[in-house]
């Protein structure tokens, strides 16, 4: 009879911390639902392993830092050749922005802040300003050139033809080639290869929440 006590007594245990831990993912589930900014990860320090990612436009379920350099398959066109993201990212801090096609804001106020404010991204650390375009190399070494954007400039900007970097990113709104907008317009800081922080703008038609004046903000609170 004793035996059989201890062996009750041990099954009730278990049940109430089976319990205990459903009611904990429910509590984490509901949070997670709720406004991001009411998270208790939200705008965490730097390296903290529970950095917010959310965004209004990022749907890949970004709820920790990830490293992006583990998608092997994943690459960019750069000087001619395709890379991964591990060549392009790792050793280095940087920030990649995306343009949605290389059209008016693109060229008049998305890529202009990051020049005027490449000087100041150094100064706060980043080694690296990377420009991702959906289109074909041609076509994006063109516009590029048109921009100042050549060989020694303080952005280089890289292209993602198939859109394969893009969808990763969860920001694709219409294949390579398409008409229009092919991508949010976003801005993001990767530490090695690790994605940190994702901003992205409400429309593609706006350069905002990705700007270099927003970029900077956010490195300033990360340290």
């Amino acid at each position: 009879m004793a035996l059989l006590r201890r062996l009750s007594l041990l099954r009730l245990s278990g049940l109430a911390q089976q319990q205990g831990e459903l009611t904990q993912r429910l509590a984490f589930s509901a949070t997670a639902q709720a406004d991001p900014s009411s998270s208790p990860f939200y705008a965490v320090p730097e390296g903290h392993q529970n950095s917010d990612l959310s965004s209004e436009a990022c749907h890949i379920g970004l709820s920790r830092r990830k490293d992006l350099t583990l998608r092997e398959d994943v690459r960019l066109m750069c000087n001619g050749e395709m890379q991964t993201l591990a060549q392009l990212l790792k050793g280095q801090k940087a920030v990649v922005f995306g343009v949605p096609d290389c059209g008016k804001v693109c060229s008049e106020q998305h890529v202009p802040g990051f020049l005027q404010r490449c000087d100041d991204l150094r100064n706060a650390g980043v080694s690296r300003v990377l420009c991702v375009a959906v289109s074909d190399a041609a076509a994006a070494d063109a516009w590029a050139e048109k921009l100042s954007l050549g060989d020694g400039s303080k952005i280089q900007v890289v292209t993602d033809p198939n859109a394969a970097f893009t969808r990763f990113l969860g920001m694709e709104l219409a294949p390579p080639g398409a008409p229009g907008p092919r991508s949010q317009r976003y801005a993001a800081v990767v530490d090695d290869g690790v994605l940190l922080k994702v901003c992205v703008d409400k429309s593609p038609g706006e350069a905002k929440a990705s700007s270099a004046d927003s970029i900077m903000q956010v490195l300033a609170a990360m340290h």
